[in-house]
């Protein structure tokens, strides 16, 4: 009993002290996001026969250069030893930038990984469909917003946004899955989103895009994107505006079939930049009586002013419960893009695009970055603002928003944090 009794005095020891980020470790965290897209399909590269050969030859001279060195630097003046260290550095970057190990490891990571799709349409500019599995950090280690990219096949799982797998599907299983995806969810859950991205960036970010906005929107419902065949470079801007001119009927046709084929609850659509153009003409041509969707959200819209204005936002109240216009003063971006086709541009937050009964949304101040351009993925007030249209398609002053005029119409601007 005295044991006993002792026992229950001594205090229990203090647990082992794990650290923070110990304890926030965890699985990655898992989307599924489903596609359509009118890119090429790449096939596998065949290694070009004489790059070995190559490779292996230039080593062996710099080996002999290295032994010429190693038996004739006492007899040689310190100049020219010199000029041969800098003749074999010359070389052994010669032959890094033929052989370039990283880049073929990441081509056969990439490869082995599925479906890859490349920059440019398809022969016959048809919709391609399938899904996309995207693993994203552990939950506490990525902010809201955070998406970095890493290459195949170095990819960090802590850090990095990680598509792992693209699996094609024909079109009717493809809409099969959908709906019985649907059907498992609750009525209040069975909602999708259309993603279509904006120039410079190519299937892979368009994919790790989609499963991140879907996480950090809190979406219930089946996310989808649509990809069509930017170049994925920041040079690449005008073969980027063709092809998307190229891409409004693919575009057209795959939310024509997402609306009136899955039996959703609410379909929603954003699109941002050059997409934004794109979907804005796509959606254009629509017929309001066969197509609906509960969001159209336009970020930072690439497309003239004036279109938009006059045949795009009159249009837009008839497709949709609501439609936003999202833009920025400070995205420069779409100055370069005024520049460059000599027009305002609809997401150019300088001369503000108030076309009621459309949303029009002043997001200038919220994105930091060199360009301003990514704000609607990126920073966290729009993504919350997102949330709410989504989840509750109430207007921007039930938002939170601050309500300001502009010849006498309104517009919204983000409230500052306090």
């Amino acid at each position: 009993a005295a044991k006993a009794a002792a026992d229950k005095a001594t205090p229990a020891s203090p647990p082992t002290s794990i650290p923070i980020r110990e304890q926030l470790k965890s699985d990655p965290q898992r989307v599924r996001v489903y596609y359509g897209t009118n890119r090429e399909v790449l096939l596998r590269p065949t290694p070009s026969p004489w790059l070995p050969v190559a490779s292996v030859g230039l080593f062996v001279v710099l080996l002999l250069l290295i032994l010429q060195i190693i038996g004739l630097l006492r007899r040689w003046s310190a100049r020219i030893g010199i000029r041969l260290a800098a003749s074999n550095i010359v070389l052994v970057l010669f032959v890094a930038w033929i052989w370039n190990p990283r880049g073929t490891i990441s081509r056969t990571v990439e490869y082995s990984r599925g479906l890859v799709f490349g920059a440019h349409a398809d022969s016959d500019n048809q919709v391609r469909y399938g899904h996309c599995d995207v693993t994203l950090p552990p939950a506490g280690l990525r902010n809201v917003g955070e998406m970095n990219l890493g290459d195949p096949g170095f990819e960090d799982p802590e850090k990095h946004v990680i598509l792992e797998l693209t699996t094609p599907l024909a079109k009717d299983p493809f809409y099969a899955e959908l709906k019985q995806k649907l059907a498992a969810l609750k009525s209040s859950d069975r909602d999708v989103f259309v993603f279509v991205h904006g120039y410079n960036v190519d299937f892979r970010a368009a994919a790790c895009r989609t499963a991140q906005l879907s996480l950090d929107l809190d979406f219930k419902g089946v996310p989808l994107f649509f990809s069509w065949p930017s170049q994925g470079s920041f040079l690449s801007y005008a073969p980027d505006v063709d092809e998307m001119q190229n891409s409004v009927g693919p575009i057209k046709r795959f939310l024509e079939d997402v609306s009136q084929n899955l039996g959703a609850e609410k379909v929603h659509v954003i699109a941002h930049s050059r997409g934004g153009a794109a979907v804005s003409f796509a959606i254009s041509q629509l017929d309001p009586k066969k197509c609906r969707f509960n969001q159209i959200i336009l970020a930072a819209p690439d497309i003239n002013a004036q279109t938009f204005r006059t045949e795009i936002a009159p249009k837009l109240s008839d497709l949709a419960l609501r439609a936003t216009l999202y833009c920025s003063r400070d995205d420069r971006a779409l100055q370069f893009s005024k520049s460059f086709n000599d027009k305002p541009r609809a997401g150019d937050g300088r001369e503000i695009v108030i076309v009621p009964p459309v949303d029009t949304v002043d997001a200038t101040g919220i994105d930091t970055s060199l360009l301003g351009h990514s704000y609607y993925g990126d920073c966290e007030p729009m993504i919350k603002d997102i949330r709410k249209l989504f989840t509750q398609s109430i207007p921007p002053m039930e938002r939170g928003l601050k309500e300001l005029r502009s010849s006498g119409k309104p517009y919204w601007v983000f409230m500052k944090p306090r």
